[in-house]
């Protein structure tokens, strides 16, 4: 397997272990779903199994849902697909493949809180656009950039990109095969203006005095 090629995967087989444990939410449900259980320990860490077992501090057990958990998930995940395995390959050792095993591992966490349904339900409501990501924030309790990366990165081979706006800056930015004339940081009073005529892009004004923009071709 490419390299370039396993982000994708991994999310495919996410979204597959999601839909395999009925598209639940809780990230505790979710995994007594997928048979993964959760025990006590002084420390948080995950055993591949198996059992696959997910250890848990008191302080993050007394919590009702908690995405240190589906980042755990993730984890198991990335074992029964093989996915680390094929990262440590490429990187040679597991200490080399880490910090992109740990970056898929948090991505995989959007993708669980919001599961395939709940975007599908988002889509027919309101198209791919900067109003599904307010539906979503409201739905799942997300943050906004979790939100905007979860409607962006839906599907890898879809052309759309998204931004965040704080005031005339932009704070946040997620694009696929898209890019933007403006990146993170950068002062755009009117960013409309500047965006490609091929675009559809749409916007709305999110809580914080913050406007999200999304663009479709």
């Amino acid at each position: 397997m490419d390299l370039a090629d396993i982000p994708a995967h991994f999310i495919r087989e996410v979204k597959a272990y999601s839909k395999r444990a009925h598209y639940e939410r809780n990230a505790f449900r979710l995994s007594e779903e997928l048979g993964i259980r959760i025990r006590p320990g002084e420390y948080a860490s995950v055993i591949p199994g198996p059992p696959p077992t997910i250890i848990l501090t008191p302080e993050l057990l007394a919590r009702k849902d908690s995405d240190h958990v589906r980042h755990e998930v993730a984890h198991v995940i990335m074992w029964w697909s093989g996915v680390e395995k094929a990262l440590i390959q490429e990187y040679g050792c597991a200490e080399a493949a880490r910090p992109f095993v740990e970056a898929l591992c948090h991505a995989a966490i959007g993708f669980l809180r919001a599961p395939q349904n709940l975007v599908d339900e988002g889509i027919r409501r309101y198209g791919v656009s900067a109003r599904c990501v307010d539906w979503l924030c409201r739905q799942t309790r997300m943050s906004e950039r979790a939100a905007l990366n979860r409607l962006i990165y839906d599907d890898p081979a879809a052309t759309r990109a998204g931004f965040i706006m704080s005031g005339n800056y932009v704070r946040d930015i997620a694009t696929c095969n898209f890019r933007l004339p403006f990146w993170v940081y950068d002062r755009v009073p009117e960013p409309w203006q500047v965006l490609p005529g091929e675009v559809n892009p749409s916007f709305r004004r999110l809580a914080r005095r913050l406007t999200v923009g999304i663009c479709t071709v």
